[in-house]
């Protein structure tokens, strides 16, 4: 190793945690599927703006972890309010939902309701658009 230079500073990295690491990617996970709500949101609010009825079904975006999905889901206006009731949850494609950080507490033929668990549920109730 060679010797530093008189006046520089050695800088050394500190072993990395991986319970940080761990942590820090929980909340990215939290943060992409909270991206794909604030989409949600815009897509109902035009929903309601071009008075689909109840029977019609929106197309919205698959609010799992992963950050390319783009996958979509239809559901009817009373189905997604049902799930933004809470700030927590997000409903997913089925086998897009991610059991390390999240768990499944609605099931259905077409998606399925998750629920964030540990930092992520911070993080997605701190960025829920709704009081």
């Amino acid at each position: 190793m060679a010797e530093p230079r008189p006046g520089r500073a050695v800088v050394t990295q500190a072993p990395e945690n991986p319970q940080n690491v761990s942590m820090s990617h929980e909340k990215k996970l939290a943060q992409n599927e909270a991206m794909f709500r604030q989409v949600n949101e815009n897509i109902e609010k035009a929903a309601i703006e071009h008075r689909y009825e109840a029977t019609e079904l929106p197309v919205f975006v698959c609010e799992c972890s992963n950050e390319v999905c783009g996958d979509l889901i239809r559901l009817s206006v009373t189905q997604y309010e049902d799930v933004r009731r809470h700030g927590d949850r997000f409903f997913v494609l089925p086998g897009h939902e991610v059991p390390e950080i999240e768990r499944v507490v609605e099931r259905y033929e077409t998606y399925v309701v998750v629920e964030k668990t540990g930092l992520g549920r911070d993080a997605a109730e701190e960025t829920h658009p709704r009081p």
